[in-house]
């Protein structure tokens, strides 16, 4: 949504890209809103679910191309973790 690129690096709708914040937002938010589930979902809130991960930059502040490099570090799902960086076979 940011960069819309193709694997091999074409770009694709160029006039189409939206920032990270709102494509944050489209994953979340809006997301929550289409479904009818703003209620309980969407936003960290008490009384909300929040599954959500811990990246190792913040994907506001990167370059949009950086944004495929950003690193999952730790999944919380349900309250509790689900996966940290590090975790394998």
């Amino acid at each position: 949504m940011v960069n819309r690129t193709s694997r091999s690096g074409d770009v694709i709708g160029s006039d189409q890209r939206i920032g990270a914040y709102d494509t944050l937002r489209s994953v979340t938010t809006w997301a929550a809103y289409q479904n009818f589930q703003e209620d309980t979902k969407g936003t960290l809130k008490v009384g909300k679910l929040a599954d959500f991960v811990i990246l190792d930059r913040n994907p506001l502040k990167v370059e949009p191309q950086a944004l495929r490099e950003l690193k999952v570090m730790e999944t919380i799902k349900n309250g509790k973790t689900t996966y940290t960086a590090g975790d394998g076979p």
